[in-house]
C-alpha cells in the first residue's frame, strides 16, 4: 500500500528542528484537534514512546501506541505505531538548506486489519496525507514561537 507523506521548508536550522522532533514530548505542540497525546514514555532524557488518540472523519477513532526506534542525528527519526492488528512505520527526514531545513514525514502502513485496509484505500490515506501536510506546514510557526535558546 502506498504511504501518506508530506514535506515543507522551515526557517530553523536542521539541528534545532531535529532536537525538537526527536523528543516526543514536543509533538503535543504539533497536535491539532485530530490527534491527542494521551501519555508519554521515556527511557532516557527524551520521551521516546507515546499513546495517542487519532480522531478521523465519520467519527472514526483509533488509539495508537508509538515508539521511536532509530534516531540518526541530525537527519532522521524513525518509529512505529500500532493499533490492534494495524501497524505502521513513521519516518521524519531532515535536510539542511542554506536558509533552514526541509522536513519530510512519511507514514507507511505495514499491516492492517481488514477494516483499516478498506478505510486506508477508500479515504484514509488521502485524509492522513492532508493532516501531515498541515502538521509539517505549521512546524515553522511552532518553532518560531518557542523561547530562544541561550
Amino acid at each position: 500500500m502506498r504511504s501518506a507523506e508530506a514535506s515543507a521548508e522551515v526557517r530553523a536550522p536542521v539541528d534545532e528542528v531535529f532536537g525538537f522532533l526527536a523528543d516526543l514530548d514536543n509533538h503535543w505542540r504539533l497536535a491539532s484537534r485530530w490527534i491527542e497525546v494521551v501519555t508519554l514514555q521515556s527511557t532516557g532524557r527524551r520521551a521516546d514512546g507515546a499513546t495517542v488518540r487519532l480522531s478521523g472523519p465519520l467519527g472514526l477513532a483509533r488509539t495508537v501506541q508509538t515508539q521511536v526506534e532509530r534516531v540518526t542525528p541530525p537527519s532522521e527519526i524513525r518509529g512505529r505505531g500500532r493499533s490492534g492488528r494495524t501497524h505502521a512505520e513513521v519516518a521524519w527526514r531532515l535536510e539542511a538548506l542554506p536558509a533552514g531545513t526541509r522536513v519530510a514525514v512519511e507514514v507507511r502502513l505495514l499491516r492492517a486489519s481488514a477494516a483499516d485496509r478498506l478505510i486506508w484505500l477508500a479515504f484514509g490515506r488521502a485524509w492522513l496525507t492532508r493532516r501531515l501536510e498541515l502538521t509539517v506546514g505549521g512546524l515553522d510557526d511552532v518553532l518560531a514561537s518557542l523561547p530562544a535558546r541561550a
